[in-house]
């Protein structure tokens, strides 16, 4: 089935809702179907993984009307998604200034942007079922947050999307560790950061337009995304979804790492870098000679347009580009003589 069916279907089997809420429900699917395609999967698979239309169209009818702590989510239809506060968005600051900043979450995405001025802070709107501690110590400020119970409710989509921001002031070049889970990762636009840990998983992970010391991001299930970050060392790990590196700068180290799917680097440079898959392509664009890297590359039923083991005296950067099933097509901003 196509997301157009899929959708018509759904629809239609939406009668007990306003117009206004009937489109909540089919764009919140079309996300999902579009992050699943994102991840590497055909749009076919994606829907099947959700189950009938009409029995979710009967699911989200029969619990309209009624109130959400008495609703059991249905197995085996989508992931769960918390549920969103009537009222707007509370703030919570850091009372000095920090060296390290900790986020923790469940089942809810997370943003990461800069602001002109004032504390670490993170703005979140929390729901009864939502357990939030925030501690400040020894320099470090922790946001940690629990859902008391991981229940989905259909209702909660027509309250909005949710999601943590934590904003840090530009003068804040400190350590940033954020976690979550089935929902994804946003940083943008940070400057001179220490280091900076993003993990998830089954949901995307992207860092745009960033500067920070080393950076990683693991996550399994999810897509991870960069594009114009520069720092010293990079290491992105996932499973089953892509890795795209574009305009990005990590001169000690660049470590892509995924499984079922490919990997892609445009305009990048690092002195050592490693593109490791299984089942997926390795394509790249890479600053520099060729001649200046010691390359190891192997793959197998695929084309490889690489030496298989090739170093010699002098060369002071490292390449390897390891796949199978797909092929390998790395090539450099500065033509072979």
């Amino acid at each position: 089935m196509n997301q157009e069916t899929f959708l018509r279907e759904l629809a239609a089997g939406l009668s007990k809702l306003s117009e206004q809420e009937r489109a909540q429900v089919l764009d919140y699917y079309r996300e999902l179907i579009f992050d699943g395609v994102e991840n590497g999967k055909s749009e076919e698979a994606v829907i099947q993984d959700f189950g009938s239309p009409r029995d979710i169209a009967a699911q989200i009818s029969a619990e309209y009307h009624t109130p959400a702590s008495a609703q059991q989510p249905a197995s085996g239809t989508v992931p769960p998604v918390p549920p969103q506060p009537v009222g707007g968005m509370q703030t919570y600051a850091a009372c000095n200034p920090v060296g390290a900043v900790m986020i923790s979450a469940q089942n809810i995405s997370v943003q990461v942007q800069p602001v002109p001025d004032g504390p670490v802070r993170v703005l979140f709107s929390p729901c009864d079922s939502d357990r939030i501690t925030v501690t400040e110590e020894n320099g470090v400020f922790t946001f940690t947050h629990m859902m008391q119970h991981l229940l989905f409710h259909w209702q909660d989509l027509f309250r909005g999307p949710r999601s943590i921001l934590l904003q840090l002031p530009v003068s804040f070049h400190g350590d940033i560790s954020v976690t979550t889970c089935n929902s994804k990762i946003t940083a943008e636009n940070l400057r001179e950061i220490g280091s900076a840990n993003f993990t998830n998983n089954n949901a995307h992970i992207s860092v745009t337009n960033t500067e920070c010391r080393t950076l990683q991001l693991k996550s399994s299930n999810g897509s991870l995304k960069l594009f114009g970050v520069t720092g010293e060392a990079c290491t992105a790990i996932t499973s089953n979804s892509r890795i795209s590196v574009e305009n990005s700068r990590f001169p000690a180290q660049l470590q892509l790492h995924t499984s079922n799917s490919s990997i892609q680097v445009e305009q990048s440079s690092s002195d050592n870098i490693s593109m490791k898959t299984a089942n997926g392509s390795i394509s790249a664009m890479l600053a520099g000679d060729a001649r200046e890297y010691a390359i190891h590359s192997h793959t197998s039923n695929g084309q490889n347009n690489l030496p298989t083991d090739w170093s010699y005296p002098g060369q002071t950067k490292h390449l390897s580009a390891v796949t199978s099933n797909a092929r390998i097509n790395v090539k450099f901003t500065a033509p072979a003589v």
